[in-house]
């Protein structure tokens, strides 16, 4: 059996993790081979033990490509970032996607990621100051690093639906959770949502290989 790579793509509180986590029952029931590699880390490790990990993958992936990790860090510093923590988050975020989906690609089965590379571009552009300026370096980053076959899933989650799942969450998994609860409400959606909309349409348009599938509001499909 060959290696499939799934992404599911969209804003935090669109549903991904749910929806992956569900494909993945489903797909066991019926006796494929199956793997959640990044829901497993963020879900099923202590967080001592998930940072260790996640920091192994990213210098795995450094030193591994060390000349696509300095185009990436490059690229994340012309990004502006609001500061050196952030910008050291989205780094190794970013390479650690990366080092997991290449290991996928060497292991049959069907691989379904609640983040993955595309996902990390939003969080790239989330809080960049020189957004626009840097999305050419972002994508061609992107095209490096992307597996052979990856089909990504946009989650096209109502607003209002995704604001309420984000109030009711405990933990806040994400900046724009954070920045909600601290009260930067408007703002930060708005910058969240704007980010997501410009990196889904330059995604689709330089990168056609890639099969995007909607999951709409209507549960309707279109493929580009």
């Amino acid at each position: 059996m060959e290696s499939h790579l799934v992404e599911f793509a969209g804003l935090p509180g669109s549903g991904k993790s749910a929806v992956s986590q569900a494909l993945a029952a489903l797909l066991e029931r019926r006796g494929v081979a199956v793997s959640t590699p990044r829901h497993d880390l963020d879900h099923r490790s202590a967080p001592p033990a998930r940072l260790a990990r996640k920091v192994a993958y990213a210098v795995a992936g450094a030193l591994r490509q060390p000349g696509r990790a300095g185009r990436w860090l490059g690229t994340a510093i012309q990004s502006g970032q609001p500061s050196l923590g952030v910008l050291c988050a989205v780094a190794a975020n970013w390479l650690q996607l990366g080092e997991i989906m290449r290991r996928c690609v060497a292991r049959p089965g069907v691989h379904l990621f609640d983040e993955g590379l595309l996902q990390g571009l939003w969080s790239a552009g989330y809080e960049a100051r020189a957004q626009h300026e840097v999305w050419p370096q972002l994508v061609r980053c992107l095209e490096e690093v992307l597996p052979p076959r990856l089909v990504v899933i946009v989650m096209d989650a109502a607003p209002a639906q995704v604001r309420q799942r984000l109030k009711r969450r405990e933990v806040a998994a994400s900046r724009l959770d954070r920045d909600l609860a601290r009260g930067k409400r408007d703002a930060a959606w708005l910058r969240a949502v704007t980010v997501w909309d410009d990196a889904g349409s330059r995604e689709r348009t330089a990168l056609p290989s890639i099969g995007f599938t909607t999951r709409g509001r209507r549960q309707r499909r279109r493929r580009w």
